[in-house]
């Protein structure tokens, strides 16, 4: 019998994070795992689960704020909460879950950590918020509840390491990506025709939501300064609205970049496009993918535009510098500072100037990497390291590990799985497919090629 897999989500908006776990889920094989989620019954994270074949979605109310269709009543909340913990329970206890598997978002994670403190079945976390610890007691008790805590980089260790019960506890696991919807031969025709760009128009996109921490505004003030001496150069900023503070009182992001776009004088020149459903397709008609963000966990915006074949034009922020290479894959330049962005080696316009030699130095890291294996180990030790499950529960040992690699054009999905039964010793061989020509080479596991 596979191992038993619970996930729990209350949030209704696909962020990274949510597509970190989609993803994940997405990718357990059925005769590895047996996966539910118990998901509040609305919201498009709730439809993605219910579209995956292999995840049995349980629809419950848990006390979230996501999308709630009679607004917020923080009493309604509290009691969905209370009643959630003990349905929960039982249906750990009933269906014999093995281990409990969420991340970092709403309320999910102190139920989590209830329903493993009650029932002793181990919670893993994949953690993407650096501030979460700064929540309040509720957050971190339950990270030190964790039997295994998920980080996508080194600066997110840094953060939460204090706070686990052990710094054993913690795996570094750099996001992935859903390979096959990223095609960097794919032309961008369609897309600039959507915007009623010309080919040939300069064009520098940003994805994200709308948010102060995404650093949208210093993209439209450096866009003022590039616009000086590349009067032609568009700029398209794609992203659901967001609801900010801002002098006291909430109001939308969108509203307040609006305002801004109008002061500077560039609304000729820069778009907001809203929430822009094929995002590959976009970055396809960029010359360049900007990331101008404040704080970033990872930045999988950047990972994104990269697997584009993009260079990207990124803040030195959070986890960022851990996989954009300086001078190869884009540029790094210090966050909230719209001058540098705007110039030189440390700015978008002599990024779009440059935009052409970035594109040959990636095509010629895939070739060298066609042509030796050595270098598509540095790939797998630089891009992506392994997303591993650790659980032990009822003298059981789970390892799963899963692994995308971005390099250039290059794409290495390497499945691998280990399980250990005291007195038994099985262990199931890792599963491979590599898009690299003719590479042969082994990381520990074994690749089916």
């Amino acid at each position: 019998m596979p191992p038993r897999l619970l996930t729990l989500n209350a949030s209704d908006k696909i962020e990274g994070d949510i597509n970190t776990m989609l993803l994940a889920l997405a990718n357990f094989a059925p005769e590895d795992f047996t996966l539910t989620a118990v998901s509040v019954p609305r919201g498009k994270t709730y439809e993605k689960l219910c579209a995956l074949p292999q995840v049995r979605v349980i629809p419950m109310e848990m006390g979230g704020l996501d999308a709630r269709p009679d607004g917020d009543n923080r009493r309604k909340r509290m009691v969905e909460f209370a009643q959630s913990l003990p349905r929960l329970i039982a249906l750990v206890r009933r269906e014999k879950i093995d281990v409990l598997y969420t991340i970092d978002r709403t309320l999910v994670t102190k139920q989590a950590a209830l329903v493993s403190r009650v029932t002793g079945v181990p919670f893993v976390l994949n953690s993407a918020y650096p501030f979460y610890p700064l929540g309040g007691r509720g957050n971190r008790w339950a990270l030190k509840q964790a039997r295994r805590i998920h980080v996508h980089s080194d600066y997110l260790r840094r953060h939460i390491a204090p706070h686990a019960a052990s710094p054993d506890r913690i795996t570094k696991v750099m996001n992935g990506i859903q390979i096959e919807r990223y095609d960097p031969t794919y032309s961008g025709v369609a897309a600039r025709q959507d915007l009623g760009l010309a080919p040939d128009t300069p064009l520098v996109v940003m994805a994200g939501r709308l948010n102060p921490y995404k650093g949208q505004d210093d993209l439209i003030d450096a866009a003022e300064i590039i616009l000086r001496t590349r009067p032609d150069a568009h700029f398209v900023i794609a992203g659901g609205d967001e609801q900010t503070m801002h002098e006291g009182a909430e109001v939308s992001m969108r509203s307040l970049l609006e305002a801004r776009i109008a002061a500077k004088n560039v609304g000729h020149r820069v778009r907001l496009a809203g929430y822009y459903p094929d995002l590959p397709g976009l970055m396809a008609a960029a010359d360049m993918v900007a990331m101008p963000s404040w704080e970033e966990p990872f930045g999988l915006v950047a990972l994104e535009g990269m697997a584009m074949a993009k260079p990207i034009v990124s803040t030195r922020a959070g986890g960022v510098p851990e996989f954009v290479l300086e001078g190869e894959t884009g540029l790094l330049v210090p966050p909230r500072d719209p001058q540098a962005l705007a110039h030189a080696r440390t700015g978008i316009d002599d990024g779009i100037r440059a935009g052409a030699t970035f594109r040959v130095i990636d095509q010629q890291r895939v070739v060298r990497a066609a042509q030796a294996c050595t270098l598509v180990e540095q790939a797998l030790q630089d891009q992506a390291q392994r997303f591993e499950l650790a659980v032990q529960h009822r003298r059981q040992t789970l390892q799963f590990g899963f692994v995308v690699v971005i390099f250039g054009r290059s794409q290495l999905l390497l499945r691998g799985r280990d399980l250990d039964v005291p007195g038994l010793g099985l262990r199931l061989l890792s599963r491979a497919a590599l898009d690299i020509d003719e590479v042969q080479h082994k990381f520990g596991h074994r690749l089916f090629l």
